[in-house]
């Protein structure tokens, strides 16, 4: 992935979302169900840094909430690193990224672990993401889904703790 698609992504993304998603059974989630999700994403000063929160509520309580630093890297090109609530993925390297049609793909293995997060873009009016994972080092089954959307205006309110949204 290219720096400018990289800030391509980070523009894309910048913003407030909202969604469903669909989260199905894993080592770090027993209960397969369908879930609000919200996503807020900051672009930084130089428009090549996307700094997201991401909460998933379940019956109008947050359940999981993680925070992602997307950027680019002269080094490293295109990376996110993820950090959640639910313990997992204690990164000690980033998930590198590439560009496919209108996707974004960033993988990362280390630790026995594997992760792949995949943005599918539709435009400025949505998104899909998706996280894969697996425990063993080899490439693993969804865990995560959510369609995304903008949130309405009148929900564009700081996003503090205790999470008012629900």
């Amino acid at each position: 992935m290219s720096r400018e698609q990289s800030c391509h992504l980070c523009d894309l993304l910048a913003g407030r979302w909202e969604g469903e998603e669909t989260t199905e059974r894993s080592p770090w989630d027993r209960d397969s169900d369908l879930m609000s999700a919200r996503l807020v994403a900051h672009l930084g000063r130089s428009g090549d840094l996307v700094i997201t929160e991401y909460l998933e509520a379940r019956s109008g309580r947050v359940c999981y909430e993680a925070h992602g630093l997307l950027g680019w890297d002269s080094l490293l090109g295109a990376y996110l690193h993820w950090r959640d609530s639910q313990g997992g993925f204690r990164e000690t390297t980033p998930a590198l990224g590439r560009w496919h049609d209108d996707t974004a793909i960033f993988e990362r293995r280390g630790g026995g672990c594997w992760a792949r997060f995949t943005f599918l873009l539709e435009g400025r009016d949505a998104f899909t993401f998706r996280r894969e994972c697996s425990c063993d080092d080899s490439p693993g089954s969804p865990i995560i889904e959510a369609r995304f959307r903008p949130a309405p205006v009148l929900e564009r309110r700081p996003l503090v703790p205790p999470y008012s949204w629900w």
